[in-house]
């Protein structure tokens, strides 16, 4: 099964087939709801989902410190059964998604809720309150070729602005802010790009222009 294969399958789901993916055991955990979300469409509804930070499962009471995201069906024309505001800890009961099989280079699920209620908005939970406030401190690099890069959390990624031949451009380092090795390895290669820059412009537009048209009408047909 490949990419465009999966993506057709699994928009031709109805409700019911794609609540099926679903354990149908309820559970109540505790999530740390940061940025970021959206809805695709599928046979009839929209898949809306919103990310979280961490979680903690309010049985075993126990704190798992890895992203993912919680969604809910949205009916055509309907209005949204649940909205979910930023930077907030929800207390919800929820059924987990089940393993699947996806195409090489798609990550399984992990992390992966239904919504079926929230029972508390600000919830209390001395764990993720601490969480939250690391969180929201900024997280800024300065560089004397690349400027001041600033993380952005949700993308995972160290964004900003250099002069490109006779102009500016955003730039952005893909690497998590806790890998050091990482951030150098990266900026030491977007430096090299800066100081060669009418060279790798040449090299870009070719490399756009004969490997991405293709793969951008496939994304397009899907």
């Amino acid at each position: 099964m490949n990419l465009l294969e999966y993506m057709r399958r699994r928009n031709k789901m109805t409700l019911s087939e794609w609540e099926d993916t679903f354990e149908k055991k309820e559970r109540e955990i505790i999530v740390l709801r940061h940025e970021g979300g959206g809805g695709s469409l599928r046979n009839g509804f929209w898949d809306w989902d919103a990310y979280f930070l961490a979680y903690v499962d309010c049985e075993t009471g126990e704190l798992h410190k890895e992203e993912g995201r919680i969604e809910f069906p949205v009916i055509d024309k309907e209005e949204p059964p649940f909205q979910f505001e930023e930077e907030t800890i929800y207390k919800l009961r929820v059924r987990e998604k089940l393993p699947e099989e996806v195409p090489e280079g798609v990550l399984p699920s992990k992390n992966h809720f239904l919504v079926v209620d929230i029972l508390e908005e600000d919830a209390v939970c001395p764990e993720l309150e601490e969480m939250l406030i690391e969180y929201r401190k900024p997280v800024v690099l300065q560089d004397d070729v690349l400027g001041e890069l600033t993380y952005d959390k949700l993308l995972k990624s160290f964004e900003g602005n250099i002069a490109w031949l006779r102009g500016k451009i955003h730039i952005s380092l893909h690497v998590d802010k806790d890998n050091k090795a990482g951030i150098t390895r990266a900026k030491k290669a977007l430096k090299t790009m800066v100081l060669e820059q009418e060279k790798w412009d040449v090299d870009l537009r070719k490399f756009a222009a004969g490997k991405l048209t293709k793969l951008a009408c496939e994304w397009a047909e899907s």
